[in-house]
């Protein structure tokens, strides 16, 4: 089978890393990771992905220059095969051509071919359900080419299903599994290594760092699916799979350390919220500091945060201050750390007064950041004496 993984802006590589570990050879497009493998791969890409966005199964690939041809493809699936009666259906339509200029239109031609064909093959035809349906089709048009896929997530992959309070401006737990990847969580977790993170917000990354940490699946607790309304399921080879990573989860203990802080003690208290929402707030210590005096632990490991960013980004003087204070704060006190910090733009990332070793381009929804790797020297930074004017 044929499988393609969306993903955020600047994480596919991140991603194919990721299904890599599930042992599936991947194909890196824009945005996305296209993989082959089994019903059971596809299944444990769902389940075990935190990088995902959803996986779509990719039923049938043809031209589509205009809706005629649209029509035609999508007409010649075996619909049947994949909708049962009384079912319902939505279409998720993106991208234009000459004569296709808009997705509704596109959305609407891919729904008369699937009603159309199960008329002909059933004599019944399935209603239209935008919110809740219980089969959603993908059409992906590009370069006069159609692509049409089954998504077997259903809700995006990044609501792990527990319900979490977002706060305000929330970082996606998806985009916060990436900048996790990046950083080298998973390896120094399982050495027993240490996270910080002293701008925790709600506790996004907090969260996943713990998932990772204990080796659990971020679909375990998720309780509906895409593929559970599409004929082709088969909730055996389901079952097998969660069972195997329930069973991974339960032989693997943590000795990890995980902190998290936040100078707002609503933020702390939205953090605390979910962390027991998630399961995993015995894995963290918590408080509520400012971050220059949070105190640092004493064997050195990862600093990963995500400043505010500002509704003006780089004209907000007081997040042009927040972001050169914290820069000398990790420079004096967080001595043999490396900290990695999400920059909400270039320009801000430059106020931390800190040569990164490494930049990302990543996307946080329509902004386009720069996740920063800044190693901090184990030696102590000695000011320089003023000269006595006497």
């Amino acid at each position: 089978m044929q499988f393609v993984a969306p993903t955020t802006l600047g994480a596919q590589e991140v991603l194919a890393t990721e299904l890599n570990g599930f042992g599936l050879p991947t194909e890196v497009l824009r945005g996305a990771v296209a993989f082959e493998g089994t019903l059971e791969d596809g299944y444990r890409a769902c389940l075990g992905t935190r990088i995902a966005s959803r996986i779509l199964l990719v039923l049938g690939e043809f031209p589509a220059r205009n809706g005629d041809q649209l029509y035609q493809g999508v007409h010649k699936l075996p619909w049947s095969d994949h909708i049962a009666s009384g079912r319902t259906l939505s279409v998720h339509f993106s991208g234009t051509s000459p004569t296709i200029r808009n997705s509704r239109f596109g959305a609407l031609k891919t729904k008369d071919a699937i009603v159309d064909r199960l008329r002909a093959d059933t004599g019944t035809r399935p209603s239209i359900d935008t919110h809740n349906p219980d089969v959603r089709v993908h059409v992906r048009l590009a370069n006069g080419r159609g692509s049409v896929s089954i998504d077997l997530a259903g809700a995006p992959l990044y609501k792990r299903g527990y319900g979490r309070n977002q706060g305000p401006a929330p970082l996606q737990e998806s985009l916060a599994a990436t900048l996790l990847h990046l950083a080298g969580w998973p390896k120094i977790a399982d050495e027993g290594g240490v996270l910080v993170d002293p701008m925790c917000g709600s506790g996004t990354l907090l969260e996943e760092a713990c998932g990772i940490a204990s080796h659990r699946a971020p679909g375990l607790t998720r309780r509906d699916w895409g593929f559970q309304g599409w004929r082709g399921h088969e909730p055996e080879v389901w079952k097998r799979v969660v069972d195997e990573a329930r069973q991974h989860a339960a032989e693997h203990k943590t000795e990890a350390k995980i902190f998290g802080s936040d100078i707002h003690v609503n933020a702390v208290r939205c953090a605390k919220h979910n962390l027991k929402l998630a399961d995993t707030y015995d894995l963290v210590t918590l408080q509520q500091a400012a971050f220059e005096e949070v105190g640092v632990p004493e064997t050195p490991g990862i600093v990963v945060t995500n400043p505010p960013y500002g509704e003006r980004m780089e004209a907000d003087e007081g997040v042009v201050a927040l972001y050169r204070s914290f820069g000398d704060v990790m420079r004096r006190r967080w001595l043999g750390w490396t900290v990695w910090v999400l920059a909400g733009s270039p320009k801000l990332g430059r106020q931390f007064g800190l040569r990164p070793a490494r930049k990302f381009s990543i996307h946080n929804g329509p902004i386009d950041c720069r996740f920063l790797e800044i190693p901090i020297s184990a030696k102590p930074v000695h000011r320089l004496q003023q000269p006595d004017q006497g």
